[in-house]
């Protein structure tokens, strides 16, 4: 339900911030109010990037248009890469990705 948002270029890397909007429990139709992060999401990141490492994937950089750029955020509605893409003046647009689990 997270949604990643901008999160700036540091000394030693980058990092993101994350949102989680409001919304409904499907089996209930309950609403969840927004939320920050909390110790057990961190333990449950932490697990799931572990499992990523472990399996060794390569990091592939690749080149697309702007169009192509945008229909793979819109794909996963991720509207924060669509600012991030709108502010990019320049092309071809520059996608990385670790094997099939994540892409940016």
């Amino acid at each position: 339900e997270a949604q990643v948002t901008i999160g700036p270029w540091i000394d030693n890397g980058f990092y993101y911030d994350f949102y989680f909007p409001e919304t409904t429990d499907p089996s209930t139709g309950e609403t969840i109010p927004s939320r920050k992060l909390s110790e057990a999401d961190l333990k449950l990141i932490k697990k799931e990037m572990d499992k990523i490492i472990s399996k060794d994937y390569p990091i592939v950089r690749k080149e697309v248009t702007r169009d192509e750029a945008r229909e793979m955020i819109q794909a996963i509605g991720e509207p924060f890469k669509l600012e991030i893409l709108d502010s990019i003046k320049t092309e071809p647009i520059t996608i990385y990705s670790i094997g099939e689990e994540w892409w940016d």
